[in-house]
């Protein structure tokens, strides 16, 4: 969900955000994003599908709101950032073969967004 954030590691504003929602909902579906975000389908649709931009505008901007940046990921919810996290300290991490888990790993040791989950 990297089409989230700006250049400079922030969230986009929540009219852009919609605009790139639509768009993605369009090209993958809305299940897809849905999954991606670990959010409702029906959320999804309702910001892809709104006629009212303010409707959609005020859901994306609750939606912002739970996401983090993620320097491997993109935007990720808390939930799978301190799934990562936990999973980051083991050591079975170390013993990761799949290279963009090993990055995700090494993102996640020194990325203080999953604290909590550690």
């Amino acid at each position: 969900m990297t089409e989230l954030f700006n250049a400079y590691g922030g969230l986009v504003s929540p009219d852009v955000a919609v605009e790139r929602i639509r768009c993605m909902a369009n090209q993958r579906g809305v299940r897809a994003i849905a999954r991606e975000l670990r959010c409702d389908p029906g959320t999804i649709s309702k910001i892809a599908n709104s006629t009212s931009a303010i409707t959609a505008k005020r859901i994306m901007a609750r939606l912002c709101k739970t996401l983090r940046p993620c320097p491997v990921l993109g935007a990720v919810t808390p939930l799978a950032c301190a799934e990562h996290a936990r999973f980051a300290v083991t050591p079975a991490a170390r013993m990761v073969s799949n290279p963009d888990k090993q990055a995700i790993y090494a993102a996640c040791r020194k990325c203080k967004g999953g604290s909590h989950g550690k």
